[in-house]
């Protein structure tokens, strides 16, 4: 069974496979054409442009290199979809259709109506930046309590804390809330984005300036010491007083020596379940602790 379809005169992706090996005569270089070229004509003629690109990028990764059909080793190659009895009706291997899907799935996402830009999610998680979003539940009853403890009209610095300041913004909460955040996708919600790395706490735009809001929520992306004294510097420097910190369970010790803080009843939750328990600690009386 050979089938075979060429896109240009520079790209020609070879589809044939019999036991784990390639056929002769093929779009991979060997010698005679066989039937493959009536073959592809009928083939090609069944996808669209955006179709074909698709999959000759996908069979470039997926078919580049042949099994050797040791026992126990993983193919790359696709088990072949057709009998020989099937030469005259050519298709797909099911990798390929595996292919296709993924295509139709990202065209139907590039068609469907756009997310709220401010929806919790809307901007993936990026586990190399330590990124794990809260639950909408979680999202929610954090961004309740910095907007009743900041009052009306008061200044909200969610520190590393993305999915909070959306579901201020969602609820159109009556705060202004600024973002200091270190994943540059962000920037996507204009002058109530700041760039902010922990390694260089006070690194910060002139119009940041010091003890200017009323209520500061702080993330810290890592579970660790150095991360949470240099978050904290932040935190101080913002702050006029009140502190909403979340991490996770074994900091507490830090968290209280660092910027005085208690650990509250509430059980934040994310998406995502992590493997260390996670809590929020205040330095006021809280709701969260009832």
């Amino acid at each position: 069974m050979k089938t075979r379809f060429s896109l240009s005169s520079e790209s020609s992706v070879c589809l044939s496979f019999s036991g784990g090996r390639r056929q002769r005569g093929c779009a991979c270089g060997a010698a005679g054409g066989g039937g493959c070229e009536q073959r592809e004509e009928a083939f090609t003629a069944r996808l669209t442009v955006a179709e074909r690109g698709y999959i000759v990028r996908t069979a470039r990764s997926v078919w580049s290199e042949p099994h050797t059909g040791a026992p126990g080793t993983p193919s790359r190659v696709p088990s072949p979809a057709m009998s020989d009895s099937d030469d005259d009706t050519p298709r797909l291997s099911s990798a390929a259709l595996t292919a296709l899907q993924e295509f139709y799935s990202e065209e139907s996402r590039r068609g469907a109506p756009q997310t709220d830009e401010f929806a919790v999610g809307s901007v993936d998680e990026d586990w190399s930046k330590s990124q794990f979003w809260y639950g909408e539940e979680t999202a929610e009853r954090l961004a309740e309590e910095v907007a009743r403890e900041a009052g009306e009209g008061g200044r909200v610095a969610c520190v590393s804390t993305p999915s909070v300041y959306q579901k201020l913004k969602q609820r159109r909460a009556d705060v202004l809330p600024v973002l200091l955040e270190y994943d540059r996708r962000f920037s996507i919600y204009g002058e109530e984005f700041v760039f902010y790395d922990y390694s260089n706490p006070l690194f910060l735009p002139p119009e940041v300036t010091a003890h200017s809001f009323d209520m500061v929520i702080a993330d810290p992306p890592y579970l660790s010491q150095e991360c949470l004294s240099k978050v904290a510097v932040t935190v101080r420097f913002l702050t006029k007083g009140k502190v909403l910190l979340c991490t996770g369970a074994i900091m507490e010790e830090d968290a209280e020596k660092l910027l005085g803080v208690k650990m509250c009843s509430f059980l934040p939750k994310h998406n995502r379940n992590l493997a260390n328990e996670f809590r929020c600690y205040v330095n006021y009386s809280s709701s969260l602790d009832s």
